[in-house]
């Protein structure tokens, strides 16, 4: 009896590690693909995956400017914390280069209010190549003239003038009129002779597809409340996450390029405070920054979303 079941074990064990193979292989294809996250399967799949497929782990930037909501150094110890095989960087966003910011998974841009119009065209060059942002509260919405843009401003500004000359175009004539209203038109003219701050998210709003409106005082406690909560994102949360927030931004969604996932609760009002936008990427808006959330649960599954490993 014993060695009939024994021979049917051996018959059967080709059977069962091809059966092991061909799982293998697709929990590889789907979680590669982003079907599934590697999180989503029982066991140590994350680490198999990553160590032996991938080879790596996820590398995630902090970039942060001067001023505005959050906390960069609180943010990154919440995120070496809670994502510990994660690779977290912080750079200030003075060193923000096309370069830099390629070399990560996901960006995460926080406390970054004021930026220039070299940074904004940056962002834009890397959200339009498939990059993947995390954009937190009033970052971006106060843009000056980077002087790499002022310089190459004044150039155009000189050939103008030059090419007048060659073509014995006086100033005053009609032609002259007809030139400058069509240079007014440009970039370079809007640069070199509108110096004032731009407020708003402006240039980014096809980024971000939200207007912003203004940081806002927390009356006290608020809520974060799940309005889309069989999303990635919002799965395992309680449907209602409560947390001090001494500060959010106020911004209006564009509803017919955005999916809403959550809303904030403050006092009697709700306001928008987490949604997605597609552009070339995935584009995660905050209105709260994450660390005064403060939700492991909530940062696990925002970043099992956005990023492989």
């Amino acid at each position: 009896m014993a060695n009939r079941a024994l021979e049917s074990l051996t018959k059967e064990l080709p059977n069962v590690l091809i059966a092991a193979i061909l799982l293998v292989i697709l929990l590889i294809v789907l979680t590669k693909f982003q079907w599934i996250n590697c999180s989503q399967v029982p066991g140590n799949w994350c680490q198999i995956y990553c160590d032996y497929v991938e080879q790596s782990h996820s590398r995630i930037g902090i970039v942060y400017g001067d001023d505005g909501i959050g906390n960069e150094q609180e943010l990154y110890q919440f995120l070496r914390t809670v994502r510990p095989n994660s690779v977290v960087q912080l750079y200030h966003i003075n060193t923000t280069s096309q370069g830099l910011l390629s070399d990560f998974d996901a960006v995460i841009f926080m406390k970054a209010k004021t930026i220039s119009s070299r940074q904004v065209l940056t962002i834009n060059d890397y959200v339009s190549r498939g990059g993947t942002i995390v954009w937190i509260g009033d970052s971006g919405t106060q843009h000056y003239v980077d002087d790499f843009d002022l310089i190459t401003a004044r150039e155009q500004n000189a050939s103008f003038y030059e090419q007048l000359l060659i073509e014995n175009i006086s100033i005053g004539s009609l032609e002259y009129q007809s030139r400058l209203a069509e240079a007014k038109q440009q970039q370079w003219y809007a640069l070199l002779y509108n110096q004032s701050l731009i407020q708003g998210f402006d240039a980014l709003e096809p980024i971000v597809a939200a207007k912003f409106i203004r940081v806002k005082d927390a009356s006290g406690v608020v809520e974060l409340r799940g309005i889309l909560r069989n999303h990635a994102i919002y799965n395992g949360l309680s449907v209602n996450v409560s947390f001090n927030s001494p500060k959010y931004a106020l911004v209006k969604q564009d509803d017919s390029r955005v999916t809403l996932i959550a809303d904030l609760k403050d006092g009697n009002e709700f306001y928008p405070a987490v949604f997605e936008s597609r552009y070339a990427g995935k584009i995660i808006y905050f209105a709260v920054p994450l660390e005064q959330i403060r939700s492991p649960a909530l940062v696990n599954n925002l970043f099992d979303y956005l990023v492989t490993c």
